[in-house]
């Protein structure tokens, strides 16, 4: 999949250390399993992680009137319209097959140097307050163990 050069020019190219990273550890990219709090499987760890990404694009980064988890294909394939990429490997970044088409759009390879070149297309987001340095973590989350030793205290109490 291409990453377009802003993505990877910002914080010196953190983007894909963090990437390999994640790899190494066999974690997703954007939420951590070990984390999880035995959630139902109605109310997956995933869909939470989406929640705060839309609280920090709405409320960290002031972005306003969006639905953002949703908006981003939407936003994709207007962008993709204005700079006339082209619509077979726009399909392909989002998972869209042209109407009418056949089995033999699957045919073939998707190149990533032509799918690099039609991501540059894109115009750079300039948004102020990826900028700022990052605000502290507010809530310190705990761990098992120190969720056990507190029950194992409230019940000694």
């Amino acid at each position: 999949m291409p990453i377009h050069s802003h993505v990877l020019e910002q914080q010196g190219g953190a983007f894909l250390d963090y990437v390999e990273a994640r790899r190494k550890l066999g974690k997703p990219l954007f939420y951590d399993p070990a984390r999880g709090r035995g959630g139902k499987v109605a109310n997956p760890q995933y869909k939470k992680t989406a929640e705060r990404v839309a609280d920090w694009i709405r409320v960290g980064l002031k972005i306003k009137n969006v639905q953002p988890n949703h908006a981003w294909r939407h936003l994709f394939k207007s962008i993709a319209r204005h700079v006339k990429m082209d619509r077979e490997v726009e399909g392909f970044i989002t998972g869209h097959r042209p109407k009418g088409s056949n089995a033999g759009h699957d045919y073939g390879d998707r190149w990533a140097a032509t799918m690099s070149a039609e991501i540059e297309k894109y115009p750079r987001f300039d948004i102020p307050e990826l900028k700022k340095p990052p605000a502290p973590h507010r809530v310190r989350r705990r761990t098992r163990a120190q969720i056990a030793a507190d029950e194992a205290a409230k019940a000694v109490a």
